[in-house]
């Protein structure tokens, strides 16, 4: 699976040559690198026996933007090189590990034919019941390669009506033997109908054939009825509802359900912005198989010139469809950006989230993060300094999940 993740961002890189012999492309190429020096006063995320860090990070990469008349791409991509100073036994020149990359390509955008192209390499919590940090790159994480292929065809079929025919190959591969690894084939077929400039109908059916690692091969069908309506210059409203069976390939098992996508954004003014977002959809995790997982959010952000304020409250259920455990998390994030300077600004975070596990694992934890940060930029400079603090407690008498994580990441990227 890595292997096709390569070739894709090979032929990207191709495509990036070819497309620099069309006169009228845009292509941006911007090199760029970052020094990085954290310490963290509890490496391994234990109740205990805390122990102290210091973790210099260096990460050359390179940003590639490419308009042309037939193709639309832009490629992120970076390596991590990490030393530790004290446990000098985890210094390793990962390059599976190291490597970060996010892609998003379209080929032959406004034409009967096209193809999309997207791809992640990023760092993952496994197991979102373990302890888990999102400073620390070491405990409960591993390397995930994502990518999805998506080539389609659509049809006019008179006024503004269309029949659009696709088929989507999506693959999960994890560097880490604990992560669920798979790949999925889907056909789907769309008929699309435009009311006006403001109102798209859509009728769809999508049949897909996923192929695990492990015993969870499954077949899944599914239909929805969706509506993209614009209300005015200030409302945005999505709405798409279906019903999905899924038939397991291995094992005599079939599950069913109803999915829902809703999300609803009010643009109060050209500085405040709502969104309520609501979806119930069946989802594959990092390691426990299928899972039928539904979540909420509700959000409003503000952005006047450099200051910006953003508060999100959320909650999540998530039902693993082939165990015995239910997940369950609510929360709430804030922050803050301030400039303090026309060149410095500064930056406050406060996050909580109350997580409740049932069934085969029976436990709540409560999660308090807070964080401050300030940022220089000057020229091709950006240098930053942030602390945060981090609690995780939980209602396990031997507090085996307890802990308290202090960070201090300084860090300067240089684009060339």
């Amino acid at each position: 699976m890595k292997l096709r993740f390569s070739l894709i961002l090979l032929l990207c890189f191709s495509f990036c040559t070819v497309a620099t012999y069309d006169a009228q492309a845009k292509i941006k190429l911007s090199p760029k690198i970052t020094f990085e020096e954290e310490y963290t006063d509890n490496l391994f995320l234990d109740h205990e026996d805390e122990k102290d860090e210091w973790i210099t990070t260096v990460s050359p990469g390179v940003a590639i933007k490419v308009e042309s008349r037939w193709i639309d791409l832009s490629l992120d991509y970076s390596f991590r090189y990490e030393h530790y100073l004290i446990h000098d036994e985890l210094t390793d020149f990962d390059f599976e590990g190291g490597q970060r990359a996010d892609l998003g390509t379209t080929l032959f955008e406004g034409r009967p034919f096209s193809v999309g192209i997207n791809g992640t390499i990023r760092r993952e919590t496994l197991d979102e019941s373990e302890n888990n940090s999102d400073a620390n790159e070491l405990i409960n994480k591993s390397t995930v390669y994502d990518l999805t292929v998506y080539p389609r065809y659509r049809i006019r079929l008179g006024g503004q009506s269309s029949l659009v025919f696709g088929y989507l190959y999506d693959q999960t591969y994890h560097e880490d033997s604990r992560g669920d690894d798979y790949q999925g084939h889907s056909g789907r077929v769309s008929l699309i109908k435009e009311l006006s400039t403001n109102t798209e109908l859509s009728a769809n059916y999508t049949y897909k054939i996923n192929k695990s690692d492990d015993e969870d091969d499954y077949d899944r069908q599914s239909t929805s009825l969706g509506i993209k309506q614009q209300l005015g210059p200030r409302t945005t409203v999505e709405l798409e509802g279906g019903y999905s069976t899924i038939e397991y390939s291995d094992i005599d098992y079939e599950t069913e359900g109803v999915t829902w996508n809703a999300d609803i954004t009010y643009r109060l003014s050209a500085s405040l912005t709502l969104e309520l977002m609501f979806s119930q959809d069946f989802d594959d995790s990092s390691t426990n198989g299928l899972t039928e997982s539904r979540d909420a959010s509700f959000a409003v952000d503000y952005v006047k010139d450099s200051f910006g304020a953003s508060l999100q409250a959320y909650w999540e259920d998530t039902d693993y469809v082939r165990l015995n455990r239910e997940d369950e998390s609510y929360g709430g994030l804030f922050s803050l950006s301030i400039p303090l300077y026309s060149n410095l600004k500064t930056g406050l975070t406060a996050e909580y989230e109350t997580s409740e596990y049932r069934g085969d694992i029976d436990k709540t934890v409560d999660e308090y993060v807070l964080g401050v940060s300030f940022d220089y930029e000057i020229s091709r400079f950006l240098t930053s300094l942030e602390y945060k603090h981090r609690v995780n407690d939980s209602d396990i008498e031997t507090d085996v999940d307890d802990y308290t994580e202090n960070t201090v990441t300084l860090s300067v990227r240089v684009r060339f």
